[in-house]
């Protein structure tokens, strides 16, 4: 089992060692610390996992501030949430948060296999996806954008 197939399988649980297990790893106490090697800080997947993963293309600083008020108006702040650009994850995807949003991302780009019906909650294995415009569509608010993101995250966030 690769490491990005455990960390996807055991996301949200509690991982304990045995006492029958102590006898059966293997550790080399002929290796000196100076010598051991540790995993590069860019393999370790978002640790701890935040409770709303958003993937974008790309976005600005205007963007994200737009991000920070669209969230603080279902009380969730942005220390809630991790934002993925989508040519960062082509080769594996971060573990995700219960919620995931994808602003202007179609969900093959980031290897998830779903209809992709915007501005609805669709069930992903234990997450709720929601496909939806770009943010800045949405800024723009040619084709009501924001009426309908604000009803879907009543829908998700409310009591």
């Amino acid at each position: 089992m690769t490491k990005q197939l455990a960390g996807y399988v055991f996301a949200n649980e509690a991982v304990f060692l045995l006492e029958s297990d102590k006898n059966n790893r293997f550790e080399d106490n002929s290796v000196n610390s100076a010598e051991k090697t540790y995993p590069d800080k860019s393999e370790i997947s978002n640790v701890p996992l935040k409770p709303i993963s958003i993937f974008v293309n790309d976005i600005s600083v205007e963007e994200t501030s737009f991000l920070e008020k669209i969230l603080s108006a279902v009380n969730q702040p942005i220390t809630n949430v991790s934002v993925h650009k989508v040519q960062d994850v082509s080769h594996s995807l971060p573990q995700l948060g219960k919620d995931v949003f994808l602003f202007g991302v179609n969900p093959n780009q980031i290897q998830i296999v779903v209809s992709s019906q915007p501005y609805t909650i669709i069930p992903y294995l234990t997450h709720r996806l929601v496909v939806i415009d770009s943010l800045s569509d949405i800024q723009k608010n040619l084709h009501d954008e924001k009426r309908r993101l604000w009803g879907i995250l009543k829908n998700m966030f409310s009591a």
